[in-house]
């Protein structure tokens, strides 16, 4: 087994962006990396230093690469380190979980506890402080420039992190075989990721904020006011008898289930008719025109299906109900 660990540094915050947007940040950059080769005495390889051919080596005569938390290292090993420094791919069925074999056994998935609950110590206690002042560098009192003596401190980190990884993984082994491929699809499916409709997204989001503008220019024509000028909002409303208690969208559902009639007879509540509310809109086109089907529930009479039609998807004309709810 080849046991792994990476030090890196970034503008991006892993926990905001995940591991594969994190190792293609352009900031990202690599601090250190220590291997363990077998049973060998651990090695440690820095940017400026010849590539690791030993490493290289291992990997190209089949050897499992093993890390904790092993979606990290593929992702600076993948996203960083091919791209840049031109090291080879690892096979995907090569990798394997350190963590992973600790939850199947219902051990500590964190790798300091899982270290000291099985007898091999803790984790490096000077890994906390190098990761705050030289890894994170969003925070306002990282440093860009790790002085020499700290560098080294970094690598005695990673190296003690990697001597644990080896002394459990020895303990522990591998996954059984059956879990092994359970973790190999499981690890392929999440290496694949998820299709997105870029376009699709895009023309949603247009439909959405183009609404938006359609929404808050009806406010305005209504109140006279932005929706964001709240103590202004509030006054209109307690001016006409509808005092708030705020502007929070749980509580103003709420107020809104009743709907705020104002002295033209028009409801600030944006919905079919006063009383009715609609829900399970279905949407489709024919002849270039926006089609939507949808469910009104009307107060005392019960659920019916309606037809609207759309030349943009913003602007809606009812044309009535297809199905409506029994007279008896």
């Amino acid at each position: 087994m080849i046991a792994i660990d990476f030090e890196t540094k970034s503008y991006a915050e892993l926990n905001k962006v995940g591991a594969w947007a994190y190792a293609e940040d352009p900031t990202t950059a690599v601090i250190c990396l220590c291997y363990g080769i077998g049973n060998k005495p651990v090695k440690s390889w820095v940017p400026g230093d010849p590539d690791p051919q030993d490493l290289f080596d291992a990997i190209a005569a089949g050897i499992p690469v093993e890390a904790h938390n092993v979606s990290f290292e593929i992702s600076i090993w993948e996203g960083l380190m091919v791209p840049r420094y031109g090291w080879p791919k690892v096979p995907l069925e090569q990798w394997r979980d350190l963590m992973a074999v600790a939850c199947y056994y219902a051990l500590p998935a964190k790798l300091d506890k899982l270290g000291r609950v099985l007898g091999f110590g803790s984790k490096d206690s000077e890994g906390g402080r190098l990761i705050s002042k030289y890894s994170k560098l969003h925070l306002k009192t990282a440093k860009t420039t790790i002085p020499p003596e700290d560098l080294a401190k970094f690598v005695a980190y990673c190296k003690r992190d990697v001597e644990l990884e080896q002394a459990i993984s020895d303990y522990l082994g591998d996954l059984p075989e059956e879990e092994l491929k359970v973790f190999q699809l499981d690890l392929k499916i999440e290496m694949r990721g998820l299709t997105i409709d870029l376009e699709g997204v895009d023309a949603a989001t247009h439909v959405v904020e183009e609404y938006g503008k359609v929404l808050d220019k009806e406010f305005r024509d209504i109140t006279g006011f932005a929706p964001t000028q709240r103590d202004k909002v509030m006054t209109w409303f307690a001016d006409r008898g509808y005092p708030l208690d705020n502007l929070q969208a749980e509580y103003l559902e709420e107020v809104l289930k009743e709907g705020i009639e104002q002295e033209d007879g028009s409801f600030i509540v944006l919905r079919g008719e006063a009383e009715q509310l609609v829900d399970s809109p279905s949407i489709f086109r024919k002849d270039g025109v926006w089609y939507m089907v949808y469910i009104a529930s009307t107060k005392n009479v019960g659920y019916e299906t309606c037809l609207a039609r759309s030349s943009d998807l913003l602007n809606w004309e009812k044309l009535g109900r297809i199905l409506s709810f029994p007279a008896e």
